[in-house]
């Protein structure tokens, strides 16, 4: 870097009710007006995202002036930390502050991942006259079932640990340095089988305060989530670059956003997606290398979008995805995130009684017997988990397919590859002996070896006794299953602990003791009414 261009001063924004915000402001010596990129985050702008973002002088370096600032009542900025409410205001200000500024030229940009992306979308959503475009990443538009529910169903390990994390910040904004320090601990010393994630009463007595609590008791509240969400005000027609990882938890909150803003607006709509996880945008994810081509290239993308943008280059034809196809190791470019082809399989019946036996046909077959897994609560079915609570990571689960409360149906070898693309649909008959329970269900790629790697889940809550045909659609996906691959389902009644367990008593996990939960025992029939339907493409063409 030049000695004329060196990140110049700590500056304070005055939000309209007197409230002040702290930002790193980095601009060259003389003050130049330069497009600003603004990243607002709840984690200490000195960090400034550098987990997965280059520092903010490289972008300086780029042509553009670089703005952090801390959000309302994090590190030096006033005010109190309410996740998400006031963003949208906040933002608002913060942009049009930034835009008097001599070294502003007007066009202010916004940037970041996680929480820095979805105070992108409710900035973006009161429309500041000065933002010209936005790129949240690892976020969604809806708070509540992008990122803390599925179907329903409460996503325990990424969500308690990321309410822990805000917890700590305000606890470090109101001086409470024993509450932080506790927190500190008790996040480093989670263990996936933990039954104190088992218990809600003990995190309710070790830490009373916690948002935990509000998000749990507000279920069905939805003004609640109204006023944390990015649905809830007009959508700005401004460029938007959606940045997701097939392994991110967060990731069909990324692909619903891209598909909803693309149906709402008139404006250029883009999205990328690596073979990344929440924090680790690299070649690198679970057990797999997926080689040069998964490295990053977002900062150098962003700066060429970003110009474009700016000086009005994109148009309508920029809505487009760019998708990294897991098998391949290559980018594809698709207009449509489901092809148009669809294969059908079926579920046939264990021929020796054993869980892992059981078969995925190309046929509907004629079994008249049905399959049984019994859900014990005090052991429950486990799914593999990272940081996070990020979900099919390239991880071998054999030793989950065969366990006595999963079912597994295994397909023959493939013959030819195949090329799945967008998000896979099972319909299943099933029958239980409780009124309550979740239904999980998890695609992998058997290898030659027989690892056992998860691509795609999905899960539902259900809320009969009787004889039902259960549908259950999962997560997108773009991955090439190779020649002499299988594919396979597994179904089990839990996702410990990426997901909270059903005490099958008809009452939520919350207001229940360990002792509370009960077995439940779920039949599985196979016939014409369970099926599988899975879009294919051709990655070839």
């Amino acid at each position: 870097m030049e000695s004329s261009e060196l990140p110049l001063c700590v500056l304070q924004s005055s939000m309209r009710d007197g409230v002040k915000l702290f930002c790193d402001c980095y601009y060259s010596l003389d003050r130049s007006p330069r497009p600003v990129m603004l990243m607002r985050t709840a984690y200490g702008r000195e960090i400034a995202s550098t987990l997965v973002y280059a520092h903010p002088t490289w972008y300086l370096q780029k042509g553009f002036n670089v703005v952090i600032q801390d959000v309302r009542g994090t590190g030096n900025s006033e005010g109190v930390f309410d996740p998400l409410v006031n963003e949208a205001n906040d933002g608002f200000d913060t942009i049009e502050w930034i835009a008097s500024q001599e070294w502003c030229d007007g066009n202010v940009i916004m940037y970041g991942f996680s929480y820095q992306g979805m105070v992108q979308y409710l900035a973006a959503g009161v429309k500041p006259p000065h933002l010209k475009a936005i790129a949240p990443a690892m976020a969604g538009l809806d708070f509540q079932n992008d990122w803390l529910f599925r179907n329903g169903i409460f996503k325990l390990y990424g969500t308690l640990t990321w309410a822990l994390q805000l917890d700590s910040i305000r606890a470090k904004s109101f001086g409470d340095y024993a509450l932080f320090n506790r927190i500190y601990l008790a996040t480093r010393n989670f263990d996936v089988s933990d039954f104190r994630l088992f218990d809600y009463q003990w995190i309710r007595n070790e830490f009373p305060d916690s948002i935990f609590h509000d998000w749990l008791s507000n279920r069905g509240n939805s003004s609640y989530w109204s006023d944390r969400s990015m649905l809830k005000t007009d959508i700005c027609n401004i460029p938007m670059l959606h940045i997701g990882g097939w392994f991110d938890a967060c990731c069909e909150g990324t692909v619903q956003s891209y598909i909803k803003l693309c149906k709402l607006t008139h404006s250029p709509q883009q999205l990328i997606i690596g073979p990344w996880s929440h924090i680790n945008w690299h070649r690198f994810a679970g057990v797999k290398d997926y080689g040069v081509e998964a490295e990053s290239f977002i900062d150098l993308y962003q700066v060429s979008w970003f110009n474009a943008a700016i000086n009005n280059e994109l148009s309508l034809t920029n809505r487009q995805a760019k998708i990294y196809v897991l098998g391949t190791d290559k980018w594809a470019e698709v207009e449509c995130l489901t092809a148009s082809r669809h294969l059908t399989l079926f579920p046939g019946n264990s021929q020796f009684g054993c869980q892992g036996d059981g078969r995925l046909l190309s046929h509907q077959p004629h079994d008249t017997l049905f399959d049984v897994i019994v859900h014990d609560p005090w052991r429950p079915a486990p799914a593999k988990v990272r940081e996070s609570g990020d979900t099919c990571i390239a991880s071998d689960r054999r030793d989950i397919d065969y366990r006595s409360d999963n079912m597994a149906y295994t397909s023959e070898p493939l013959d030819d590859h195949l090329d799945i693309l967008g998000a896979l649909t099972l319909n299943l008959m099933i029958e239980a002996n409780n009124a309550s329970y979740d239904l999980h269900a998890t695609f992998t790629y058997v290898t030659l070896s027989g690892e056992s790697i998860p691509f795609a889940s999905g899960c539902v809550r259900i809320c009969d006794s009787g004889k039902i045909v259960a549908k259950l659609t999962t997560d997108h996906i773009a991955i090439r299953v190779k020649q002499g691959d299988r594919l396979r389902l597994n179904i089990s009644c839990s996702a410990f602990p990426i997901y909270e367990l059903n005490p099958a008593n008809n009452r939520l996990q919350e207001n229940c003791a360990p002792a509370d939960f009960n077995c439940l025992s779920l039949r599985i029939y196979p016939g014409k009414l369970s099926l599988i339907d899975i879009p294919y493409s051709d990655f070839d063409k």
